[in-house]
């Protein structure tokens, strides 16, 4: 008697193999994307920023419901595994993250990327150093770079660490505080 098809053994046989190729394909996509890493990282820096600007000019109270001179974002950029940064409350009113102020949010960037740098144009902070925001809660609508006016618009640079040609950047632009990347 002669078969004109495939036996059960055999389809499952090769559904299987598959099913195994298939798997351990889009496991090495999703690892081998570092332009969506940064990407990613990249947009939720923006949100921590534009949540920062966002307390200021509403008024957010906070921390016992006070309402702090200015809301801020430090950037901790000493290298791996610390890139860090957090959303704070302002509390000694100096547009600084200090020690009496208070930790909002503490977020940290994915495993292989790092901040590069942050810059107004005149101040310039790279690697095994820090950057600080701040959005004042007066009616001015203002912010500070390190604790004084911003020198220009307001860059941040985040890069993949093993390949530099992978960045992020996020601009605040110094006169309407629009936060784009």
């Amino acid at each position: 008697m002669e078969s004109s098809g495939y036996s059960l053994v055999e389809l499952i046989a090769v559904m299987a193999v598959m099913v195994i190729l298939f798997t351990v394909t889009s496991l090495q996509i999703g690892k081998s994307n570092p332009n969506g890493t940064v990407h990613d990282d990249g947009n939720s820096l923006k949100s921590t920023i534009t949540l920062a600007r966002t307390y200021a000019r509403t008024g957010h109270h906070c921390c016992g419901d006070i309402l702090p001179p200015a809301y801020g974002v430090r950037f901790k950029m000493d290298g791996p595994p610390d890139s860090t940064y957090f959303l704070y409350a302002d509390l000694d009113g100096d547009n600084v993250f200090s020690p009496a102020d208070e930790i909002l949010i503490k977020r940290a960037l994915s495993e292989n990327v790092d901040f590069y740098e942050c810059t107004d144009g005149v101040t310039t902070y790279t690697a095994l150093g820090k950057c600080d925001i701040a959005f004042l809660t007066d009616l001015s609508r203002t912010a500070t770079f390190e604790g004084g006016e911003f020198a220009g618009d307001l860059y941040l640079l985040i890069r993949y660490r093993s390949d530099v040609s992978i960045t992020d950047q996020i601009v605040i632009d110094k006169n309407t505080l629009n936060i784009e990347n």
